[in-house]
């Protein structure tokens, strides 16, 4: 009789400085991995669709998290961003099914597009001062999420970067976004409520459509466009 298989969790020394590209891809029984401090970076699809993967521990001396680094771990519970990190590239969590968590450390500036999307059991999102663009799509189709503040230091919220959050309550722009995308919050069918600071001067196109809870908006005086559609298919809108 054959020998079940088994879930694995490798070591790898502290000697090795970077993770190449596709360098541990579709490790199906690969269970858990320690970035160690040596490792500066994780290169494009370095653990693309490992399926067992349920723990990553990123540490301190990565600096960069490529493109769909992740993408397709559908057993990945929970990662904490080290404060090394400053980047996080286009598609690096996509389609995480399990993770329901995530911190966001001081160090990371940018957010790619794609980083996050159809991350669905999502519930936690710290994002930490110090994050400046949340690119386009970053945590769209993310359905669990109730609540997110978006802090001071952030200046654009990408195109579509929240959409179809079904779960999405309520929304703090915070006093450092200049622009929200196109269709930064289309879809958010239980968003009541929106604050959008006086550092806001644009509000793309289809912004908030097919937000049909939404009842009230504040909106500064500093807001010099509001695109087509910003506010469309809002049937609960009654005040602005």
């Amino acid at each position: 009789m054959a020998a079940a298989l088994t879930t694995s969790t490798p070591t790898i020394p502290g000697s090795v400085t970077s993770i190449g590209q596709g360098a541990f891809s579709s490790c199906s029984l690969l269970a858990s991995i320690t970035i160690p401090r040596s490792v500066t970076s994780i290169g494009s699809g370095a653990f693309t669709g490992c399926g067992s993967l349920a723990s990553v521990t990123i540490s301190e001396g990565v600096t960069s998290i490529g493109s769909g680094a992740f993408t397709g771990c559908s057993s990945l519970a929970s990662v904490a961003i080290s404060g090394g990190v400053t980047s996080i590239g286009q598609g690096a969590f996509n389609r995480c099914g399990s993770l329901a968590s995530v911190t966001i450390s001081e160090g990371v500036t940018s957010i790619g597009s794609d980083a996050f999307t159809g991350c669905s059991s999502l519930a936690s999102v710290t994002l930490s001062e110090g994050v400046t663009s949340i690119g386009q799509s970053a945590f769209s189709n993310c359905g669990s999420l109730a609540g997110i503040t978006i802090p001071g230091s952030v200046t654009s919220i990408g195109q579509g970067a929240f959409s179809n959050y079904s779960s999405l309550a309520s929304i703090t722009i915070s006093g450092g976004v200049i622009a929200i995308g196109s269709g930064a919050f289309a879809g958010c069918g239980s968003l009541a409520s929106v604050t959008i600071s006086e550092g806001v001067i644009s509000i793309g196109s289809g912004a908030f459509n097919r937000c049909g809870s939404l009842a009230s908006v504040t909106i500064s005086k500093c807001v010099t466009s509001i695109g087509q559609g910003a506010f469309t298919r809002c049937s609960s809108l009654a005040s602005v």
